[in-house]
Formats: structure tokens, sequence, C-alpha cells
């Protein structure tokens, strides 16, 4: 018989971007959350979800960029990238000229795949990776590392 070990997984929904990072930031919450981080939890999101876990996230509802919860340093997501999301591209990159910004399209994630340090895109669209410049897409089934500039 063979018994896998249970991973654990705390996902974080869409809704009001500034409001969730504002309610996680130095939270109870968000302390439990490092922590079972730290002991091998998967984090995840998806919209505002995924926008507060970086360093930095566009808060749309004040059109500004406010520190994120820091788990992903230096980027910035871009959710519903294959509609709106994309919009903010240009002022993000010069507003985060350092960051890489990560515009994912609907119905599309990027799962880092842990020791090669590299992300994967799963789903119907892509991931756009914007680092200064440079733009790349990548598609389904196509990965990705974060520190690299794109092609």
């Amino acid at each position: 018989m063979l018994i896998a070990h249970p991973r654990r997984l705390i996902y974080l929904l869409g809704g009001f971007t500034h409001y969730l990072g504002q309610t996680l930031a130095a939270s109870a919450a968000w302390e439990a959350i490092l922590a079972a981080y730290r002991e091998g939890t998967v984090v995840a999101g998806s919209s505002a979800g995924a926008m507060v876990l970086c360093e930095h996230y566009y808060d749309p509802g004040g059109a500004r960029v406010v520190a994120g919860l820091g788990l992903l340093s230096r980027a910035c997501v871009l959710p519903h990238h294959n509609t709106f999301g994309k919009n903010w591209a240009p002022r993000l990159a010069g507003l985060l000229p350092d960051h890489l910004l990560l515009g994912i399209g609907e119905s599309t994630g990027i799962p880092d795949d842990g020791p090669a340090q590299l992300w994967t895109v799963h789903g119907q669209g892509t991931v756009t990776v914007y680092r200064g410049s440079q733009r790349a897409v990548i598609r389904s089934g196509e990965s990705f590392p974060l520190e690299e500039t794109p092609r």
C-alpha cells in the first residue's frame, strides 16, 4: 500500500485588490499563511488573490502601485491580461522598471515547479512576461524562469 504525503493548499480568491492586500498585511492570518508556506503548503491566488502575493500590486480602484505581501519578490501580476489587464502594462512598466510583470490571461495559471524554479503555463490562454522594454508571450505547456530576461 502506498500512502502519499498530503499536500496542503491555501487559495486566495479575487475581488477587491486593495481591500484584500490591506486586510492580510501584518495580520495573524498572513503570519499563519507564511508559516504554512514555509512548511510546504502551496499558496496560490486568482485575480486579486494572485496580485497581492507579489512584492507590489496595482490597485485599480486607486490607480496606484501598492506594496504587496512580498511572497513573490520583484514581480507584479496583471490578471485578466487578455481583456482589461493588458491596459495596465505600459504604465506599470514605467512605475516598476526593475520588476517582472506577469500578464496572465483568463482561464490560465502558472504554477511554480519548485526546485527547478521554472513556471509552466497551463490553461486556455497565455502569459505575457514583461521585463523592462522586453516582452515574451508564453503559451500553454511552455515554461519560463522568473529571474531571466524574456527572449
